[in-house]
């Protein structure tokens, strides 16, 4: 779902003339696309989130985020809009507060929390056993007694994350991969156009 998400929004900023390029925190198959403009800088983006599996608990990776945190300072000019998709649930610790420097130079940050309606709602029931999709963690519990910790927990990390981005110029929407990705890309664009709280 985040895949058709930055597919769409490349496809809207190549129509209109402007460089874009394209960098993953962790991901089996991830690769960088420099920034660039032209049908082919669309394609090849196409052809990298095609590329792409999710892999990885980045929690305690700092380096991989430092990464593309430096490539993405680099390659973006004055007045660039960057767009971050992610759950937000595994970046390590002070990762937020790394974001907000892609807001420097002019620069506007949008990060995209993605979830699915599991994470979002934890409509979970009984004895349950959690896998993550993006590394090895396995977690046993009951649903009724962890859902209202892991809900508060959830709102908690989304407050911090308004909190730290907001001040500095960046926004946070928050997301469902169950959403229709239209109504998504225009919420998208359109924050871009309103002034910052």
């Amino acid at each position: 779902f985040a895949a058709l998400l930055a597919a769409a929004l490349a496809y809207i900023a190549v129509r209109t003339g402007d460089r874009v390029a394209l960098d993953f925190l962790g991901g089996k198959g991830a690769r960088s696309i420099p920034p660039r403009s032209g049908r082919d800088a669309f394609e090849r983006i196409a052809l990298a989130l095609e590329d792409v599996e999710p892999d990885g608990d980045l929690s305690g990776d700092k380096s991989e985020l430092e990464r593309a945190l430096g490539q993405a300072q680099r390659g973006a000019r004055r007045g660039a809009i960057q767009i971050v998709l992610t759950d937000l649930l595994d970046l390590p610790s002070g990762s937020l507060e790394a974001l907000t420097t892609l807001t420097t130079r002019g620069r506007v940050l949008q990060v995209i929390q993605v979830l699915a309606p599991a994470e979002r709602d934890f409509p979970f029931e009984g004895p349950v056993q959690l896998r993550a999709l993006e590394g090895k963690s396995v977690v046993e519990t009951d649903a009724a007694l962890s859902r209202q910790n892991y809900l508060a927990a959830l709102a908690a990390a989304q407050q911090s994350a308004e909190q730290q981005l907001v001040p500095r110029g960046g926004r946070l929407l928050k997301c469902a991969t169950t959403d229709a990705p239209e109504q998504l890309v225009r919420r998208i664009l359109s924050s871009h156009s309103e002034p910052t709280a």
